[in-house]
């Protein structure tokens, strides 16, 4: 596998930190999940479910990985993580600000004991600034880089976006760091810092909207279920269920016109291009939804599909596991040990996608393994 050979020590906890020990582990390094002995990670709590005696989505995201725990309020077990720390190629925490100082482990520390280490540091708020001392999870950092204002009904309050999707972000942005330092470490043979945050990752997913502010002087509203600037982009009615269409292109919009029988559509001064179509947005959505009242959502599905218009289903969770297209990409594994389909690595390399080798560790499952032997208990 491509990180065989790579040993990642992980000191996360919640999501972000925990997302790219997974990557890693995904990819084939060993990943030594670091945790407190009394509870672990706060993430094996958040339940129901409880699945192997832990919460469903602890396992979703701490497949591939070790367990090892330590009290790093002791002055022996500060001594084991250093020693880890020391022998391995990836560090990555998402401790709090001063935290990894106290213990001995800031940046510069760790790689003047290990000169070849790639050192990640996952914060709340970024490592700068009047707020790089406070603690944050993934929706405060929506709140502070617009990202909730921007998600919701025009005139309605701002939404959470689900689902984790600022600290998934930094873990990614973190994993895509730490492989790039690990490409520079061959050519310069020296380690590196790297650093990210929830806020961060939070503002990039908002570069639009800060380019759309940056131009005009205003900050762009809610879009709701469509989109600022493309016309049709959204949900519309069907006879029995919604439907998400995406035309981005006149000659899109042309041929959905003709293949519903509204090809007067694409010649109408209101429509024929996608500056009009944003002018005359409600108009048209309400003429589309009359069209497409006439099937059910299926049968759209299958007609527009099929002829190369954009469309999908909106489909709740059990539906979409079952959905024929995602089953088709086999990314639902179950680890050997664990009768349980989890969603696995999002890519294939030479059309194999990793496998999911291993369930999430039970607390302490690994640490005579990785500590030796008189060290089996979390305690």
């Amino acid at each position: 596998m491509p990180m065989s050979g790579i040993k990642v020590v992980e000191a996360c906890s919640n999501i972000a930190g925990p997302v790219t020990g997974t990557i890693f582990g995904d990819l084939g390094a060993e990943v030594i999940k670091i945790e407190k002995p009394n509870g672990g990670d706060d993430a094996r709590g958040w339940s129901p479910p409880v699945i192997h005696g832990m919460g469903a989505r602890f396992q979703a995201i701490n497949r591939n990985k070790l367990s090892v725990t330590l009290e790093l309020k002791n002055a022996k077990d500060r001594d084991q993580l250093k020693r880890l720390v020391a022998e391995a190629d990836v560090f990555v925490h998402n401790m709090r600000p001063g935290v990894a100082e106290s213990l001995g482990l800031s940046g510069p520390e760790a790689l003047a004991q290990n000169s070849r280490l790639v050192y990640c540091a996952i914060g709340a708020y970024g490592s700068k600034g009047p707020w790089r001392t406070w603690s944050a999870y993934d929706g405060l950092a929506q709140a502070l880089s617009s990202q909730m204002f921007g998600n919701g009904e025009p005139d309605g309050e701002p939404l959470l976006v689900a689902d984790a999707l600022v600290d998934k972000g930094a873990g990614m942005w973190a994993a895509i760091a730490i492989l790039a330092a690990l490409h520079d470490r061959v050519k310069t043979g020296k380690g590196s810092i790297v650093e990210t945050s929830l806020l961060e990752a939070a503002l990039f997913w908002r570069d639009g909207a800060f380019a759309q502010y940056v131009a005009s002087g205003r900050s762009p509203r809610r879009p709701g279920n469509g989109s600022a600037q493309v016309v049709p982009y959204g949900v519309f009615p069907t006879a029995d269920r919604p439907i998400m269409l995406g035309l981005a292109g006149d000659g899109l919009f042309a041929a959905f016109a003709k293949l519903i029988g509204r090809g007067e559509w694409a010649s109408d001064e209101r429509f024929a291009r996608n500056s009009a179509r944003v002018a005359n947005r409600s108009v048209l959505e309400a003429m589309m939804g009359e069209a497409l009242s006439t099937r059910k959502r299926d049968e759209w599905v299958e007609l527009l599909g099929s002829n190369g218009i954009p469309c999908a289903p909106i489909l709740d969770p059990a539906e979409a596991f079952r959905h024929p297209q995602v089953q088709a990409l086999g990314i639902f594994q179950s680890p050997p040990d664990l009768e349980m389909p989890l969603v696995s690595a999002p890519w294939s390399i030479n059309g194999v996608r990793p496998p999911v080798r291993r369930r999430a560790p039970s607390l302490g499952e690994d640490n005579a393994a990785v500590l030796g032997k008189g060290r089996s208990s979390p305690t």
